[in-house]
């Protein structure tokens, strides 16, 4: 280990720096920031002073009213953190204890079934063409809000059908979208007055904010009668359950959602057949 170690502030910086350089989100890192400058004001000790209780005072006062999700990830923050410094020779373990994580209650994904699927494609094609792009896109394509918002004219291949998406972490990936989508598109294109790169614009041709995109499907789903509000992720989590109800590996699945890892698209493999509930509703009410 190194003889002499940087003060906390500065390996701090070091690896905020070290975050940002990998392209981790905005979010992520502030996040990141936030729990290191909350966990070192409550022990303000040096980085090679710490040890587990430190860790566990500090997760039992400040956590303990907090949910799972946000003490998971403020241990991740700080598991990260003493790997960097593990790295770096400025302390030679990691502080956290993996028993210390919270178990995750397994909460179903909101999806559209096949009867309000059916609704959304009738109704959108009473919209304005620009919001009817919208819908179709999010139904068929299963991209997220904010990677809509970011997508360019330059970014659509229509002979191909694809999208090029730039996602998470400004890792980029390639979205398919159907023929109808590819048409709708074809026909906004053509209809836009301005000549600027991006697909969807405001009245004052300004590139659509993703506040401005979830409004469009808010209002739609307000419209559309739906039991539950309408949000534009519930049209991602359809997507995919709609793939893998046709049978699509879960590989290909996640491949087309941006998802590193097969797990985080094992959920769906789980969601009951609509077909199932629908016939169960049927005879038991």
């Amino acid at each position: 280990m190194n003889e002499r170690i940087p003060i906390k502030e500065n390996i701090i910086e070091e690896f905020i720096t070290e975050l940002e350089i990998e392209n981790y989100s905005e979010g992520t890192v502030y996040e990141y920031r936030w729990t290191l400058n909350n966990f070192f004001s409550y022990c303000n000790k040096e980085v090679n002073d710490l040890n587990h209780e430190d860790v566990l005072k500090w997760l039992e006062t400040y956590q303990k009213d907090k949910g799972p999700h946000i003490i998971n990830q403020r241990l991740s923050a700080l598991s990260s953190f003493f790997n960097y410094c593990i790295t770096e020779g400025y302390i030679n373990k990691n502080l956290i204890k993996t028993r210390w994580y919270r178990k995750l209650p397994v909460n179903m994904p909101r999806f559209l079934d096949k009867t309000d699927i059916a609704k959304v494609l009738v109704q959108s094609e009473h919209l304005p063409l620009r919001n009817r792009v919208i819908i179709i896109i999010l139904i068929s394509s299963g991209i997220r809000v904010g990677e809509l918002a970011k997508l360019n004219i330059s970014d659509i291949d229509l002979d191909k059908r694809e999208l090029r998406i730039q996602g998470k972490g400004d890792k980029e990936r390639i979205a398919h979208i159907s023929k109808y989508c590819s048409y709708l598109i074809e026909q906004l294109i053509k209809c836009k007055s301005s000549k600027n790169d991006y697909l969807l614009e405001s009245r004052l041709n300004r590139k659509l904010s993703k506040r401005s995109i979830q409004d469009v499907v808010h209002n739609f789903g307000i419209k559309l009668g739906l039991e539950k509000s309408l949000y534009a992720h519930a049209f991602r989590h359809t997507f995919a359950t709609e793939l893998v109800d046709k049978g699509a590996d879960l590989r290909f699945v996640a491949d087309e959602l941006g998802h590193e890892s097969i797990t985080t698209a094992e959920i769906y493999a789980h969601i009951p057949d609509q077909n199932i509930i629908n016939f169960y509703r049927k005879c038991m009410g």
